[in-house]
């Protein structure tokens, strides 16, 4: 993609490892996973491509598939729609840029071309939104963690999760995400051998969309209680009754509630059922009172209890075992868990629950991408 590159007009975009071309209106920015890697990156495009040419040999070959990853050291974006001018791709550091910083040799980076005549803070804007998505996007389709590198860094891309699935096209991102939750997100997501804080950034993640959607339902109960016949505007008794509803529902509503109020606006409970159904072990585990201590099991058979209460329920329990103990408002009877411990080794079904619920609600709330 910078295979004839314009030196003179290329911006450095701040403290990032990127550059934005801006007559012909390329971006490259290179890619890291911020911590120790797990699978390098040509290894996993590797896969992908193998994976591809099998099918195309089984089938008739698809040009969808052949597009989406030419060779098997990048992995280019379909457009969605026919006209679209933006091409974007994940493949190996160009090589003007390598030789403007020798660091990045061997490196991987996004590449996105079709943005042209923006100056420095709209491109550095906009590299961070695209990318954001790109990378949660990655993310979701083939368990890739990884985030723009800042200037210097030498980690390398890497993989998480379970078992991968090769088959899936990624697509130009139709999606912008809220940046403090992502970012918490994408932090969770790239720890390693420390569940707690992955666990909390999670919890974090969606901690950050507790007050909008307490505002939301309180708007919507004062609305009923201003159209409810009975109310009497100029009867003090009903006056004081609002406010003491308005008051409560402010600040007062426990988080806990606040959890529900969130996963059962943003979460499809039929979704959330076959989530954990599909997990070998999940419900097993989820359900099983010898497993974890002073946290409320989940029992997808329950009819009286919605299956996003249940697990908000364990979700907000979990959090208050790992951030204080029964003396500061945690579960009766469980004390404190602590990194390292038994316990603590033993979340991984935890883990991926609270992990996808926070991947549904960063696309719930999000918003359509305009570029």
């Amino acid at each position: 993609m910078f295979a004839a590159a314009q030196f003179e007009s290329w911006v450095f975009l701040d403290d990032l490892a990127a550059v934005y071309e801006r007559d012909s209106g390329r971006f490259e920015a290179v890619l890291t996973g911020g911590g120790p890697f797990i699978s390098r990156p040509e290894n996993l495009l590797k896969k992908i491509h193998a994976y591809r040419l099998r099918v195309e040999k089984e089938k008739e070959p698809s040009p969808e598939l052949a597009f989406a990853s030419p060779s098997d050291s990048e992995l280019r974006f379909v457009s969605r729609t026919s006209d679209a001018v933006m091409l974007a791709e994940v493949s190996p550091v160009s090589v003007p840029f390598t030789v403007c910083e020798r660091f990045l040799a061997g490196r991987y980076s996004l590449k996105v071309q079709g943005v042209k005549g923006m100056r420095h803070d709209d491109a550095l804007d906009f590299i961070k939104r695209f990318a954001n998505s790109v990378i949660f996007d990655l993310d979701l389709l083939y368990g890739l963690v990884t985030r723009l590198a800042p200037h210097g860094e030498l980690n390398t891309l890497h993989r998480r999760g379970g078992t991968l699935s090769y088959d899936q096209t990624p697509y130009i991102p139709r999606n912008v995400y809220d940046e403090e939750p992502l970012t918490l997100y994408m932090h969770a997501r790239a720890v390693r051998g420390m569940p707690l804080v992955e666990y909390l950034g999670y919890y974090q993640s969606l901690e950050c969309y507790f007050p909008a959607y307490v505002h939301a339902d309180m708007v919507r109960r004062v609305g009923q209680k201003l159209r409810d016949p009975a109310f009497n505007p100029s009867r003090n008794g009903d006056i004081a009754a609002l406010l003491g509803m308005v008051q409560a529902g402010g600040g007062g509503m426990p988080e806990v509630e606040q959890l529900k109020l969130l996963l059962r606006n943003c979460l499809n409970e039929n979704e959330l059922v076959s989530f954990i159904r599909q997990s070998p072990g999940s419900e097993e585990f989820l359900g099983a009172k010898k497993e974890l201590s002073g946290v409320p099991l989940i029992h997808l058979n329950d009819l009286g209890r919605k299956p996003s209460d249940q697990v908000a329920a364990r979700i907000y329990a979990l959090r208050c075992r790992i951030v204080h103990t029964k003396v500061d408002g945690g579960p009766k009877g469980a004390s404190l868990l602590l990194p390292h411990s038994y316990e603590a080794r033993k979340l991984d079904h935890d883990l991926a629950l609270i992990r996808f619920i926070s991947q549904r609600v960063l696309i719930a709330e999000a918003s359509a991408a305009g570029w």
